[in-house]
């Protein structure tokens, strides 16, 4: 099969794949092209960390994607890691295809024939997977062998969540069908296990195999006759690759013959074909003729190898793998065997690195050795020229530091480690840099953010239908897939957290916060964004969509150079296509949603809030996925005001919108009765209620890096400051904006030198200056408070003339309210902020503001200055 076309087929975006040789430069500007065409997003490649690493190290400098666009995983085993899968998942259905090939050009664009085209011979089988079915868990148990298999603890939480993201979750109880069609092996159970157990009973007369090379022993043959009872094999493989070794094969209970090709091209692929007149049966993959790929486990040394098993087969069907222009087989005796010389063993490196993970958005940049240092050792990352001293995590082999001095460059990161042990210094390898950010934000793509930022087009009706589509399903992720905004994706788990907070460049509070970028000099704020700035906050989904998706200047296409057509090539396409014809515009009538689309979204928008404040939500969620959560209305509401979807009317609506969504998130104090156990408790604000959550699992951390950076901070500010409001709205915007900015928990790792290009992003287009409008309002609002609360024993005193609906009203420990409706008997409905909802409430108990105004001079300008 063609792979190259099995992974351009689209609307896959999780893709996983493994190998034992990988050619990086190969992936990188080939493979990694085809998986982004088939809306590939998150993206694992596993592979022999004895053959990946070396040529990984030997392309720096050339790799542009690794770390930043797909993680590659080295796997470290006594025998090899020698599976060839890729895994592509879709919303509803997956691609398997297992096989031969390894992620190198000879092994990807692998042929079956001289006249096939570039590459080896290989073999490849592929089938698709639905939900529900025993291959859907069968392919979800072959995954978890593999999750197994990851040494890094991180690593196994990473790909774990990456697996619950998906509709393969499903499956992780589903039983498992009774003989499986395909599978990992050497994990528990070695291929032979297996088959003893599977065909037990069952006897063969001929074993015919095709390889890509061969044991000295020729164990996995011996094994074949002493259990299957073969008195004939025959094996097909490339001279130069074939490692019988004469004096082992002396003694051979059987009839042993080869065929040997000339290696044009290579021959790669591996099958087994078990021959009988009752029935045969065969075995293709990934696994060569050697003791190692079918006898032993990788606990015994064995390798991991990947095979589709057929108990039943045509043997016409395999014909084709077998080479007839290479004559007849021999036997071995007539065979020139060379027998290969024993490897030596490579003397280990005294102290090895594993990983090194970058998150900009801590400033953290993390090392994960393969054994402790000496005690007493100093310990440094060398990233670029950045040198950096590393704090012991806790655990002996996980170190953490600040972020190394970095200048932003098109290829990936590479660097180093180094021990001073006193007397001397030691270096260990050098290895890639996963730029964690970069990596959630190549995966968030895969979910429609995109759809936000489309409503300030202008489409036509059908086109917006596919948009609230796609907001629908934005939005159901958004409140219901915590597993599709990990925190920290590569980052240590629980347990191999730091003890040692790593405090931010400039811990702040949100009045120093706002402070200093009203100080930040306007050509800093309004110039472009220097390389040091890129990714200094992390930007993924909803902040990308709002900061601008031009923020991320490493975000290249890395096979640009692979893919640019010739200047023949270009002149030939020129010549064979004609002129397109101008478009037709659209018929006016079809021009902008239609009035049911606008109420749908409204309806969309106001239902997202409600759920969202649901306790459930509180007690799952993760902090990335609040974030984002917590933007999304905002976003929402910032692009339906620039397009067609709300007109001036509508415009009270959506600032509603962003008002209640505001009082949920930061300043609610709502009391709430358990109906089960009748237990009073007052819920905080959301963000509270989650921090407050983090902090009992010993997380706190990890919230404040994620929703304490600021961003969101300013994208609720933003998109407060910027919602226009009438002479009657305006003091509860401004209220809003004014609780907002006084809220710490969105900047405790905010640092104002990375925010200052993105205040200008956020608010280019409004000639307000928000840093200083939010400066006047939270002073205003505050001497407001301050005034009210030493004159309000006075005031409750007088007699209350006629209340209106709309008055703003004032109690100490209540705060603000505003009057809904009014009731008889001096009460009325009144939105209570603090409790984010409206009640029935006795006037005299508050002071109404409007109507002490009226013999106040003091108060009526205080309170003025808050409706500016």
């Amino acid at each position: 099969m063609n792979l190259r076309e099995f992974c351009r087929l689209p609307d896959f975006p999780t893709a996983v794949l493994t190998t034992y040789n990988i050619d990086p430069l190969f992936f990188e500007r080939v493979v990694l092209y085809d998986l982004a065409a088939g809306g590939a997003t998150r993206i694992f490649v596993l592979a022999d960390a004895e053959q990946a690493l070396p040529m990984i190290t030997s392309a720096q400098g050339q790799l542009v994607a690794l770390g930043r666009r797909y993680r590659l995983i080295p796997v470290r085993m006594k025998g090899s890691f020698h599976p060839k899968v890729c895994v592509r998942i879709g919303r509803d259905l997956a691609l398997v295809a297992s096989g031969s090939h390894n992620l190198t050009r000879s092994g990807w664009l692998g042929r079956s024939s001289q006249g096939g085209g570039g590459g080896n011979r290989e073999s490849t089988v592929a089938w698709r997977i639905v939900p529900g079915t025993p291959s859907a868990a069968e392919l979800y148990a072959n995954l978890r062998e593999l999750t197994g298999l990851l040494e890094v603890a991180a690593d196994r939480d990473e790909f774990s969540a990456c697996l619950r993201s998906t509709w393969l979750e499903l499956s992780r109880d589903a039983v498992l069908p009774s003989d499986p069609i395909w599978g990992v092996f050497g994990t528990q159970s070695s291929i032979a296990s297996v088959l003893e157990q599977r065909w037990k009973g069952r006897n063969f007369e001929r074993l015919r195999i095709i390889t890509g090379s061969t044991d000295r022993h020729a164990a996995m043959i011996r094994w074949a006759w002493k259990t299957f009872g073969i008195s004939e094999a025959v094996v097909d493989v490339d001279q130069a690759f074939c490692s019988f070794d004469p004096g082992e094969l002396a003694g051979l209970p059987l009839n042993l013959k080869i065929r040997t090709y000339d290696g044009q091209p290579r021959t790669h692929l591996k099958a087994a074909l078990f021959e009988s007149p009752q029935g045969s049966a065969a075995v293709v993959g990934s696994a060569n003729c050697s003791g190692s790929a079918w006898l032993r486990t990788a606990a015994e040394g064995g390798n991991i190898e990947s095979v589709v098993i057929y108990d039943k087969c045509d043997l016409s069907d395999f014909a084709e793998l077998f080479r007839s222009d290479q004559g007849e087989a021999s036997e071995w005796e007539d065979v020139p065997l060379v027998p290969q010389p024993v490897e030596k063993m490579n003397v280990a490196q005294q102290f090895r690195l594993r990983q090194l993970q970058l998150r900009r958005s801590a400033g953290e940049l993390t090392a994960v050795l393969e054994s402790p240092p000496p005690d007493g050792a100093r310990v440094f990352a060398v990233v670029q020229s950045g040198r950096v001293a590393l704090n012991s995590t806790g655990l002996s082999n996980v170190w953490r530091g600040p972020q190394p001095d970095i200048i932003d460059i098109p290829e990936t990161l590479f660097g180093h480690v180094e021990l001073d042990l006193g007397g001397s210094v030691e270096l260990t390898n050098i290895t890639w840099v996963d730029d964690l950010d970069r990596l959630a934000e190549a995966a968030g793509r895969r979910l429609p953010f995109h759809a936000v930022g489309r409503l300030s087009s202008m489409m036509i009706s059908a086109e917006y239908k596919r948009l609230l589509d796609d907001l629908h399903l934005l939005s159901e992720m958004l409140l219901f897939k915590p597993a599709e905004f990990p925190d920290n994706p590569g980052s240590v788990s629980k347990k191999e957290k730091s003890t040692d907070v790593v405090k931010p460049p400039m811990p702040v509070t949100a009045a120093d916060v706002i402070r200093s970028l009203a100080k930040l000099s306007s050509h800093h704020i309004g110039g472009s964004l220097a390389s040091g700035q890129v990714g200094a906050v992390s930007l993924t989904g909803i902040m990308q969509i709002l900061f601008g998706a031009d923020l991320d200047t490493t975000e290249i296409d890395p096979t640009e150079a692979e893919h640019r057509k010739s200047i023949e090539e270009q002149d030939r396409e020129h010549g064979e296509q004609q002129a397109p014809e101008d478009p037709l515009p659209p018929k006016a009538a079809e021009v902008g949603p239609t009035a049911a689309q606008r109420k749908r979204l409204f309806q969309q928008l106001k239902l997202f809030v409600d759920r969202f404040s649901a306790p459930s939500f509180a007690q799952t969620c993760s902090a990335r996925q609040l974030q984002q959560a917590a933007a999304y209305p905002l976003a929402v509401a910032q692009f339906a005001a620039r397009g067609p979807w709300v007109s001036h009317d509508d415009r009270s609506q959506l600032a509603e919108i962003v008002r209640r969504a505001c009082e949920i998130l930061f300043y609610r104090t709502q009391p709430e009765t358990d109906v089960k156990t009748g237990d009073h408790r007052v819920r905080p604000p959301l963000v509270q209620e989650v921090r407050d959550r983090y902090a009992a699992e010993g997380r706190a951390s990890d919230f404040d890096q994620i929703v304490g950076d600021g961003t969101l901070w300013l994208v609720v500010m933003g998109s407060l400051a910027m919602m226009g409001a009438n002479s009657e709205t305006r003091f509860a915007r401004n209220l809003a904006l004014c609780e907002v900015a006084r809220f710490d928990l969105l900047s405790t790792t905010a640092v104002p030198e990375h925010l200052a290009p993105l205040v200008n992003r956020l608010w280019q287009d409004s000639a307000l200056d928000v840093t200083e409008k939010v400066k006047r309002l939270v002073n205003a609002f505050e001497a407001l408070e301050r005034y009210a609360e030493s004159r309000f024993d006075e005031w409750s005193l007088k007699s209350v003339s006629l209340a209106r609906a709309g008055d703003w009203l004032w109690r100490p420990k209540v705060g603000f309210g505003q009057i809904i409706d009014l009731k008889e008997s001096g009460k009325a409905m009144v939105h209570l902020r603090k409790r984010a909802e409206s009640l029935p409430v006795v006037l005299s108990f508050y002071v109404n503001l409007r109507d002490i105004s009226a013999h106040d001079e003091r108060l009526a300008a205080l309170v003025a200055a808050c409706y500016e």
